[in-house]
């Protein structure tokens, strides 16, 4: 005897489940950014790669040895630290800009220290470009994608279930099934 479950309990786990799916395949299939190059005043440019791990930080190129020790690129947000190498606590670069939407740029502010013993502090506005992976590399990572999550229907699936490949994963709550 099978016992079946109504109510509005069920429909939110399936709700819920729903969500997490279409999220998980938005992030997936997003197409992340290469690398970020800021400009700054008198023409000068930073540019570093966006590190492919969450949490990751990018190694930087600068006048002088700095490690990136603050790092966020994500709500249309992006924010760099770097400290001088060999003084851990001297401020080297502070990038802090927001992206705008009109012409996807990121703009905001930069602090950089450009002097070798003494304190030499720059402030000015930055201007940052976001490079992206060529669309080619992104269909072709979608298609994967999709190729290692699709489940094969069998005839009797799709005989009793409407081809879903998920037997009665979207079947009314109060129906139930006969066990053939």
């Amino acid at each position: 005897m099978q016992v079946f479950v109504t109510g509005i309990f069920p429909m939110r786990h399936a709700t819920i489940c729903i969500a997490l799916l279409v999220t998980f395949h938005q992030t997936a299939l997003a197409a992340p950014a290469k690398s970020i190059t800021c400009s700054y005043a008198d023409g000068q440019k930073l540019t570093f790669d966006v590190p492919k791990k969450f949490g990751g930080l990018p190694p930087i190129d600068f006048d002088y040895p700095a490690k990136v020790t603050r790092f966020s690129f994500r709500d249309d947000n992006l924010l760099l630290v770097a400290m001088d190498e060999s003084e851990k606590s001297r401020v080297r670069i502070v990038i802090s800009a927001q992206r705008n939407k009109a012409n996807n740029v990121y703009e905001g502010q930069i602090v950089t220290d450009l002097g070798g013993h003494q304190l030499m502090l720059d402030n000015g506005p930055v201007s940052c470009k976001v490079a992206l992976p060529d669309l080619q590399t992104v269909k072709a990572r979608r298609r994967s994608w999709w190729a290692k999550r699709s489940v094969p229907t069998t005839p009797a699936q799709r005989d009793s279930s409407g081809g879903h490949g998920a037997s009665g994963a979207f079947a009314h709550p109060t129906t139930p099934r006969c066990p053939s």
